[in-house]
């Protein structure tokens, strides 16, 4: 990670495989960079045509998604989108009171080897 080819993004991909590992999550991951989309300009065509790149039948949006989002194109192709409804899980904070909204981090410092259980108990999941 030292060299001159090392990149922001190359760092951010190691950090995200980490972390994906701690919360014991196996949804595999791909770039975008990695996929032969030909996209329009703009934000709501790039997450359209990666979906349609990559055979997507749903789209977990953000709770702002259909504000931007061309949502009827999603529905013309066969792609249900969904927005999620998180609530976040709190937990034990070295400080209190509990601070909502850290990042990732900041639970796998307070939580450890339990964090994937809390993320999985702010859907439902076990």
């Amino acid at each position: 990670m030292c060299s001159s080819e090392a990149k922001l993004s190359t760092l951010n991909v190691v950090l995200l495989e980490y972390a994906l590992a701690q919360l014991d999550i196996k949804t595999p991951c791909v770039l975008a960079s990695q996929l032969e989309v030909e996209c329009e300009r703009g934000g709501p065509n790039v997450v359209f045509s990666i979906c349609k790149c990559v055979g997507a039948k749903k789209y977990l949006s953000g709770v702002s998604g259909p504000d931007y989002l061309k949502l009827n194109r999603f529905q013309e192709s066969g792609i249900d989108v969904e927005v999620q409804d998180f609530h976040h899980p709190t937990y034990p904070q070295l400080h209190e009171p509990f601070v909502p909204c850290m990042s990732v981090i900041d639970l796998l410092f307070n939580q450890g080897p339990k964090s994937g259980s809390v993320i999985r108990s702010a859907r439902g999941i076990s």
